[in-house]
């Protein structure tokens, strides 16, 4: 089993990315990626990603927030617990980093570039300040996510959204914020429903604020949940 770290370093509503475009053989060749890497013998999270932050920026960290532990499965690669951080304040200048380029990129547009599906959960997790640490499990089939659990709860990516796990409540099997990926916006929520109360049948129902309606992201939320409802029964 490995063990890594990702740094997001943030300023002015940008997050400082890799553009991993040097290195030979490697895994996240050509995709856009934070700072970190693999722990050394006898390292703690935090010591791990202050140590790949100046190795790979130069940069001097001051304050960071511990995110969450993500959790990749993978058909072709070891399983790996990703330790994740995000960055508030540093020193230093950047230098040139020999496994890819850096740069500065908004947070508004990351969903555009190159990266791993499941990357697109976590980023909206991070910048949620108020979330409290969480567990993030991906599994992949080659390139492609097939399952995403936060705190033990079914996450989902579709072509335009992320759908979020919530608190349950009574009325909801299960009920998720629906998000656009390209801005990070909740534009609403969507859940499953027993059919009844003696019944193992589900329905997908929710709602969308009204400025985006005409949009087809409905349809597009109520068709991930549909999906999974075998997973309920």
């Amino acid at each position: 089993m490995l063990e890594t770290t990702l740094c997001y370093i943030e300023k002015d509503e940008m997050y400082l990315m890799l553009h991993r475009i040097k290195k030979k053989n490697d895994l996240n060749q050509g995709k856009w990626i934070g700072v970190g890497g693999k722990f050394e013998q006898d390292e703690s999270p935090d010591e791990c990603m202050r140590r790949e932050i100046k190795e790979e920026t130069d940069l001097d960290v001051i304050s960071y927030r511990y995110c969450g532990i993500v959790t990749f499965v993978s058909d072709q690669y070891e399983t790996e617990y990703m330790h994740l951080f995000t960055i508030q304040d540093f020193t230093g200048s950047i230098k040139d980093c020999e496994e890819g380029v850096l740069e500065w990129i908004p947070k508004n547009t990351l969903s555009f570039l190159p990266h791993w599906d499941g990357d697109l959960i976590f980023l909206s997790l991070i910048l949620d300040k108020a979330r409290p640490f969480f567990s993030l499990k991906l599994v992949y089939q080659g390139d492609y996510l097939v399952r995403a659990l936060l705190d033990g709860k079914r996450a989902f990516v579709t072509s335009r959204l992320l759908l979020i796990p919530l608190k349950e409540e009574t009325v909801w099997t299960e009920k998720y914020a629906v998000i656009r990926h390209d801005t990070d916006e909740v534009i609403g929520n969507a859940g499953l429903v027993k059919a009844g109360e003696t019944t193992e049948e589900f329905l997908a129902k929710g709602w969308i604020r009204e400025e985006f309606q005409a949009e087809g992201y409905l349809e597009e939320a109520l068709q991930a949940l549909r999906n999974s409802i075998e997973d309920l029964k």
